[in-house]
């Protein structure tokens, strides 16, 4: 039986979700500038996939980032939480998603 404290969702919930199962989160964090959430994933299977990164919360924009977090490219939200981005293998993405107000 599971407890759950009062007014606890009755869902599971994650704060980011990847899919397909080759495609790994390997860090969440907040961005260095402004209010925005930093997710790092990387592509473990042997072919390029194209990922989805989920946010548990609603999305107002999403951007690929280098690693000192500064936008290269736009990715379109889909659905207000999710992104699909092209991964090659054994490659690292960081992603910038930045909260919906």
């Amino acid at each position: 039986q599971v407890v759950r404290p009062a007014g606890a969702r009755s869902t599971p919930w994650a704060l980011v979700e990847a899919s397909p199962a080759d495609l790994h989160v390997t860090a969440i964090k907040r961005a260095e500038r402004g209010d925005s959430v930093i997710v790092r994933a990387v592509n473990l299977g042997p072919a390029r996939v194209t990922g989805r990164i989920t946010a548990g919360f609603d999305v107002r924009e999403a951007h690929v980032v280098d690693l000192a977090e500064d936008r290269q490219a736009a990715l379109t939200v889909l659905r207000g939480r999710s992104v699909e981005v092209a991964v090659r293998s054994k490659q690292i993405v960081t992603v910038e998603l930045v909260p919906a107000r």
